[in-house]
């Protein structure tokens, strides 16, 4: 009877464990977003660029995927020159069970006023832990359609 308690009690704590350090990792996710957001808030292109790898796979809608990090730096260099709006909220996170990797998949609001573009879509981000953060190793987005006026 005693085995089968300390068993249950290091099963209990082991999960319990395993718990909190996976709570930590979301919350490390979503701090990482409030990051990522912050930067676009302040136009901090740097601080955006260096949130990606180094060899980093950019998928933008209707062009060929590219490697490396200057279509990263160019599109947040073009966004901050336009003052524009780039909010991205969580919808979804996954994260594998030994923490080597995340999905973060969530809506993307981008308004760039001299352009008149107000416009909603979905961004994909997969990324790896590095040096107590993370950093985006694939980005992927795309702009919703408008919906069709009857």
């Amino acid at each position: 009877m005693r085995l089968a308690k300390l068993f249950f009690l290091l099963v209990f704590a082991s999960s319990s464990s395993m718990a909190s350090t996976k709570q930590e990792v979301i919350q490390s996710l979503h701090d990482f977003n409030d990051l990522f957001n912050e930067y676009t808030v302040s136009k901090n292109v740097e601080g955006l660029v260096n949130l990606y790898a180094d060899d980093t796979l950019w998928i933008e809608q209707n062009k060929p995927a590219v490697q490396g990090k200057e279509p990263v730096r160019q599109t947040f260099a073009f966004l901050a020159s336009k003052n524009a709006v780039n909010d991205h909220h969580i919808d979804k996170l996954v994260v594998s069970d030994d923490g080597s990797l995340a999905v973060m998949v969530g809506t993307a609001i981008v308004k760039v006023e001299e352009f008149n573009l107000d416009t909603t879509g979905t961004f994909l981000f997969v990324l790896k832990p590095h040096k107590g953060s993370w950093k985006i190793v694939t980005d992927m987005w795309h702009q919703h359609l408008p919906p069709k006026q009857p």
